[in-house]
């Protein structure tokens, strides 16, 4: 929520039966909170049934423009054993004209490693630089290793005013405080400044976890 502004997603029953963590059968809208009138955030081949987005944060950039921040991917069928790639999106809105613009998504890393991945973006927060920060939870599908990975997604404009298509991405390495056992499943879900939240599981022995939150400081 910001600048009397809230984004949020609807969300079908069914789950991915691969990962029971993302639900990829969602309708992303926007609501005027002093108005209560909500519509759908309109993106690029809406038209494609089997394309969802999901919208988890929205920044005001000034009195009339938003950013809006989210993941988006292909409808998940639980019975399905193959699944398509989810990736991160930031999407700007134009809240005279009522416009979405600037459609562009973003994969882990860039895409350069790490490819079977599914990326969502949980929140947002822009610096006095006008660069966006966006916290980010990659869940890895088929990797032997950990199941998911925390990380923070910093990303610029162009001369043009659209998102440059790469960001810059720091991966978080999350310790259980006072030891040296890392998490195995980690979520980074909200950002301010250089503070990052987030949740994480780790081993426990006898195949169990200890699920904790955390807080990372950037700086």
């Amino acid at each position: 929520m910001d600048g009397g502004l809230a984004v949020g997603n609807t969300d079908e029953a069914d789950r991915d039966g691969r990962t029971g963590y993302f639900s990829l059968k969602s309708t992303a809208f926007l609501v005027d909170l002093q108005s209560g009138k909500q519509q759908f955030i309109r993106f690029p081949g809406d038209r494609n049934p089997l394309v969802t987005h999901t919208a988890y944060g929205i920044w005001q950039n000034n009195n009339r423009f938003y950013t809006i921040a989210g993941g988006s991917g292909s409808v998940l069928d639980s019975k399905d054993d193959t699944l398509t790639i989810g990736n991160g999106y930031l999407i700007d809105y134009d809240s005279i004209t009522g416009r979405f613009f600037n459609y562009q998504t973003f994969s882990y890393n860039n895409g350069e490693d790490c490819a079977d991945l599914i990326t969502h973006f949980e929140g947002i927060y822009r610096d006095d630089d006008r660069a966006y920060h966006l916290p980010a939870t990659s869940v890895d599908l088929n990797g032997d290793e950990g199941l998911a990975i925390a990380s923070v997604a910093t990303i610029e404009r162009d001369r043009s005013g659209s998102f440059k298509e790469a960001a810059e991405w720091n991966t978080l390495d999350i310790m259980k405080s006072g030891t040296d056992i890392e998490s195995g499943f980690s979520t980074a879900n909200s950002i301010y400044a250089d503070q990052v939240v987030g949740f994480a599981n780790y081993p426990d022995g006898d195949d169990s976890v200890d699920p904790l939150s955390f807080v990372v400081d950037l700086s």
